[in-house]
């Protein structure tokens, strides 16, 4: 068994041990309780024990990854195209064409003669030429070596310490500059060999391949292009001149953004490229440019691998000898796998002016240098490193372990499965803008600094570093208990996802927290690039977000949604609606050549709304989350129109304590969730302010009882046999609208008025008592109408609530009984009452079963 790291579950220290089976993992969680050896205890888990969650930003659906942007376009993006040819392509294993071995004396031009005797042999079909092999043994050198041709590799044993099996490059302490420069130094990115065009989609955000130029006539699928975003002055204002606390701002025209891409599909003038943006081009901010680059000194398919190269120097604070191992240098498609390299000043293994490099299963050990800037930063991309992968790497006594000293002209830099052993300071993007850093899997030994990795704004540390990284990520990365700072820079965001450690936003200056998540938790992928990787070989590059989704409520009724998108090939888009922002369902899709979508099925809520786009294989990451809360004209709620009792309705008060009166309207019909509010006014009265109101009705009816009816007819005074003549409506609404509804009644309430001289039909309408009574099941009830009249007969139970209608139709002049069944009722007292346009009286009946 062998640890492979040690941690922290729950504030217990953790060590995993590994077993022989793959993944086999254990914990041995040690009682940090306890100071002696002989009281040490544990527990012993299977690796499932430690808790493994899912990002909210990033997660599996279907087996395939789904991205969140945020309200900004923000998202992690895709780092799998790091690497030898846009990653996911093997290394080759090229013939050795050359076998040389150590002579005594300097080496230098006995190595460099065999390098440049391979431009004898022709590159294969793969740009191959073959390999220079150094049998094993140790080469010293008092000079610096160059591997300038395409097709070469320099191959040694191994990069072991024994040189009876190994091949060690023995570096004299007078060699200055770097040891191993790979590629050519007239290779420059800005120097164009054709005209520039301008891109003018409106805005393309991190994580896109396509995008729309103004003119693409001059462009072929396989091209070789740089996009280049212009460092303005409306940029560099959004970004806050970078935030450098005091020092000179940021300069327009000096951190300019290069992408170095091949294009791979043109439609009409839209261009996908090989691999993401790895920062918006918003026209607002700056005009973006497209341009293919003079490629007259690049140099491709060139590696060094299993070689040990041993700087000499005066001490391990000595300053005056060789500054870098290998550099990758002009070159595209380059790679260094086991290579260790000790004692340099500044750089172990590097890249400069380079794109889709691998540099795996290395070492960069033990720089000698004294503990200053711009020493010890043993795995570095410096200025135009592009797509640059370090995988299974080791560090030991660094500054900067693992960093990005290239500005604003780096990206797409990924740290993999690596180790750093005694890091003196922090791991990080160094200074000014540089973009999409992945760390994953890092492991943090015995660390000599309180943080260990950090993506943040640096302020005024060295030339106005400000903020040194955006759109970054550290995934699952142990810290050993030291800090990672995670801050989120203007107009991007950085990510901490399930690392293990003490993770926070504080920084050195104080900024806004960028987005942590899952800290002590191990995140499912484990690993992001791998997880990204497989997708993308398994399942191919998915179409792009669609970008600055809008809403609108300006039309009444609808949702409105626009969105950007450049869009190449067959797809649809599809939108998704939530009420809560997190619980989102699919509403409805669009066509590709659709930028608007209606939506009218809304209710009086605040929605929330993302989309995204789906080729038929894969669905792109979500655009941005857009808020609205829709507006709406009276239209939104139907008329409704009150019922009974009907305009002029005499109601007679009688004393009973079982009477009330029943006021009865239509429903209005609407998507919200309506309430109704009841009014009763004097004749003369605008229901400004109501005799009475009753508010947050459910459905009708309202019931006034005997009280408060009583209670009204004092308030205005009503004697025996006198008559209170009042209105009544209702309104109903929503919390953001309202409707009256289309009539008023007028309704007058008799107190002890003579009721044989209502009752009479000659005047208007008679109820008779139910017969029989008490009844079981059925009764029939008989009623009397002296002229035609709209009839409602309701039955009620005590507490006032309607158990049936009877009858609610015209009626014309005469005598009708009705009968009532009462199968589906308790036994008890109930209610039967009668409206008719003049006339209202209530009667009891009994059932008995």
């Amino acid at each position: 068994m062998r640890v492979l790291k040690f941690s922290y579950v729950q504030n217990l220290p953790v060590i995993i041990i590994s077993g022989y089976k793959k993944r086999d993992y254990f914990l041995w969680i040690l009682n940090s309780c306890k100071f002696t050896v002989t009281c040490l205890c544990f527990w012993i888990f299977p690796a499932s024990a430690i808790a493994q969650f899912s990002s909210e930003i990033l997660y599996y659906e279907n087996d395939k990854l789904t991205y969140i942007s945020d309200r900004d376009g923000n998202r992690i993006p895709d780092f799998s195209h790091a690497g030898y040819h846009g990653g996911g392509v093997p290394l080759p294993n090229a013939p050795v064409r050359i076998t040389i071995s150590p002579v005594p004396g300097d080496n230098t031009q006995h190595i460099q003669d065999a390098i440049n005797s391979m431009r004898n042999f022709p590159a294969d079909q793969n740009g191959i030429r073959g390999a220079v092999k150094l049998n094993p043994g140790v080469y010293n050198i008092n000079g610096n070596l160059y591997l300038n041709r395409s097709g070469v590799i320099l191959r040694g044993t191994g990069g072991g310490s024994d040189p009876a099996q190994n091949s060690i490059i023995r570096v004299s302490r007078d060699v200055q500059g770097t040891v191993l420069l790979i590629g050519d130094e007239r290779v420059v990115w800005h120097r164009q060999a054709g005209e520039r065009v301008n891109i003018v989609t409106d805005f393309v955000p991190v994580g896109s391949r396509t995008f729309e130029v103004e003119d693409a006539s001059s462009f072929n699928v396989g091209d070789n292009v740089i996009i280049r975003h212009i460092s303005t002055r409306a940029w560099l204002s959004a970004v806050n001149g970078g935030d450098t606390a005091g020092a000179p701002p940021w300069e327009p025209g000096f951190l300019d953004i290069f992408f170095n891409r091949n294009i791979t599909n043109i439609e009409e003038n839209k261009i996908s490229i090989d691999a993401p943006v790895y920062n918006q081009l918003d026209r607002r901010l700056s005009q973006s440019v497209m341009y293919k680059p003079d490629r007259r000194y690049i140099v491709s398919e060139v590696g060094v691998e299993n070689l040990r190269i041993e700087i000499q120097t005066n001490g391990p604070m000595a300053d005056n000898h060789a500054a870098h191992g290998i550099i990758f240098r002009g070159v595209e498609n380059g790679w260094a796998n086991n290579v260790t390299v000790l004692h340099f000043r500044f750089t172990g293994i590097g890249t400069n002016t380079s794109r889709n490099i691998t540099i795996k299963n290395s070492r960069a050990l033990d720089p000698h240098s004294p503990l200053t800037g711009e020493r010890r930063y043993n795995f570095n991309t410096q200025h135009f490193s592009n797509n640059i992968l370090f995988s299974n790497i080791t560090s030991t006594n660094g500054r900067r372990d693992f960093v990005s000293n290239g500005t604003s002209v780096a990206s797409g830099i990924v740290f993999h499965n690596s180790r750093s052993v005694g890091a003196i300071n922090s791991s990080e993007g160094h200074q000014k803008w540089s973009q999409a850093l992945l760390y994953d899997n890092i492991t943090f030994d015995d660390a000599q600094h309180y943080f260990v990795l950090a993506l943040y704004n640096r302020g005024n540390f060295g030339s106005s570093h400000g903020w040194s990284s955006a759109h970054s990520v550290a995934w699952n990365v142990n810290a050993n208990g030291r800090y990672i700072f995670i801050q989120k820079p203007p107009t991007a965001q950085n990510y901490g996802i399930g690392n293990q450690g003490r993770v926070s936003g504080s920084g050195i200056f104080d900024h806004p927290d960028g987005y942590i998540e899952g800290t002590n938790l191990i995140p499912n992928p484990e690993s992001l690039y791998l997880a990204q990787l497989e997708q993308r070989l398994n399942f191919g590059v998915p179409p792009d977000a669609p970008a600055r989704l809008t809403a609108s409520n300006q039309v009444k009724n609808q949702v409105i949604l626009t969105w950007i998108h450049s869009a190449i090939g067959e797809m649809e888009y599809l939108i998704e609606r939530s009420e809560d922002g997190k619980n989102f369902h699919e509403i409805g899709t669009a066509a590709k050549s659709d930028s608007l979508f209606v939506d009218s099925d809304l209710i009086d809520k605040t929605y929330h709304y993302r989309m995204r786009a789906n080729d038929g294989k894969n669905k792109s990451a979500y655009s941005n989350p857009v808020r609205v809360t829709p507006s709406f004209n009276e239209d939104a709620i139907s008329d409704f129109r009150l019922q009974l009792p009907l305009n002029g309705a005499n109601f007679v008060l009688k004393g009973e304590p079982d009477e009330f009166i029943n006021f009865l309207w239509h429903k209005a019909e609407s998507n919200f969730d309506l309430t109704y509010t009841w009014y009763l006014e004097t004749l003369d009265g605008d229901f400004t302010n109501p005799i009475l109101k009753k508010e947050s009705i459910q459905k009708p009816p309202l019931s006034l009882t005997l009280l408060e009816i009583n209670q009204l007819l004092n308030d205005h005074g009503i004697e025996e046999g006198d008559t209170l003549r009042v209105k009544w409506t209702v309104k109903t609404g929503s919390n953001i609208l309202e409707k009256w509804s289309e009539t008023t009644h007028q309704v007058n309430i008799i107190r002890h008025y003579e009721p044989e001289k209502l009752n009479n039909p000659e005047n208007h309408a008679k109820l008779d008592q139910n017969f029989p009574n008490p009844f079981n099941p059925a009764t029939t009830i008989r009623y009397h109408l002296s002229e035609p009249s709209y009839v409602r007969l309701d039955i009620y139970d005590l507490v006032g609530t309607r158990v049936a209608t009877l009858v609610d139709e015209p009626k014309e002049r005469g005598s009708y009984d009705v009968t009532f069944n009462a199968d589906n009722l308790a036994s008890g007292i109930y209610l039967y009452r009668i409206f008719t346009d003049q006339y209202v009286q209530t009667r009891k009946m009994v059932l008995i079963k």
